[in-house]
């Protein structure tokens, strides 16, 4: 009996992983009743939904979908209503020339697409202090190098708080800027202000109000030339390709930040993304499982 059940449980995963190879998109955003139909019936389109070559995707009136290739990476928006084949899409993405991008389109999916254990693989570097009475969660991790001018400091607001005070410090512990801010995020730009030269900063988020709600000090140290210098070059050819106003294209420009460990530029990009997403709902699933897999969220 035992042998049965081991060699059926040995089938299923067979049927399952045949069918996961069928997938030719997967979706990453989606806004709208927007639904995979078949000859036989239909069903809703939700984050991470596959796409087969013989369904037909129907886009509803003021819909959107973005839809990631599985195999070259490449993206593709749908922000018109309609139906289209599937088939047909690719054919589309197929007449496009492969960019740089692709590559982290695939890092995308692949993130998208936990193991059969259900792990988002995660990268546990730098995780961050959670649940500790009097702390502030900022979505950082503790030490972060930093390849970009600007950071996003964006932190969980605390009970019905909406004033804090964002503190930097240089590494001798010497303020350089205390801001007031009403939110919960602030960017930072290195190359402006008292911050230009600064090479390694540490930042503190505490309510303005309460001195002793607080959040633990993060690390930010700009990478130095020879350190930074394969990621200048790649990053060049990635911005030649990218459009500046596309969400997708931001969402994949995080990847490639997440790739090489860089948290803190992807945080920026996430950001942006969420800025111009037409998909809030689907952005913010993206963005929390990024925290979570990175260590910053529990």
């Amino acid at each position: 009996m035992k042998k049965v059940i081991l060699t059926s449980v040995f089938i299923f995963k067979l049927a399952a992983a045949s069918i996961a190879q069928d997938a030719i998109f997967s979706v990453i955003l989606n806004r709208g009743n927007n639904l995979i139909k078949t000859e036989k019936n239909q069903k809703t389109i939700v984050l991470g939904s596959g796409l087969m070559n013989h369904e037909v995707v129907h886009v509803s009136e003021n819909g959107y979908i973005a839809l990631v290739h599985e195999v070259s990476g490449s993206s593709l928006e749908i922000t018109e209503a309609g139906d289209y084949k599937v088939s047909e899409l690719e054919v589309r993405l197929k007449e496009r020339p492969a960019t740089i991008l692709a590559k982290y389109g695939r890092f995308l999916m692949k993130k998208l697409n936990p193991d059969e254990n259900g792990n988002q693989n995660l990268n546990v570097t730098g995780a961050v202090e959670r649940g500790d009475v009097g702390l502030i969660e900022v979505d950082l991790p503790k030490i972060n190098d930093l390849f970009g001018d600007q950071v996003t400091v964006s932190w969980k607001q605390t009970d019905d708080i909406l004033d804090y005070v964002v503190t930097i410090k240089d590494k001798l512990d010497d303020l350089i800027v205390e801001k007031p801010v009403t939110g919960t995020s602030y960017t930072i730009d290195l190359n402006g202000g008292q911050l230009k030269g600064e090479r390694m900063i540490i930042v503190n988020v505490r309510a303005r109000h309460n001195s002793e709600l607080r959040s633990p000090d993060f690390g930010i140290k700009r990478l130095d030339l020879e350190e930074s210098e394969v990621i200048r070059n790649e990053f060049a050819s990635i911005k030649m390709v990218a459009n500046a106003n596309n969400v997708v294209d931001k969402l994949l420009i995080a990847s490639f930040f997440e790739e090489n460990q860089l948290l803190a530029d992807a945080i920026t990009y996430y950001n942006e993304a969420q800025s111009i997403s037409p998909d809030p709902d689907g952005f913010n699933t993206l963005y929390n499982n990024f925290l979570i897999r990175n260590g910053l969220k529990n």
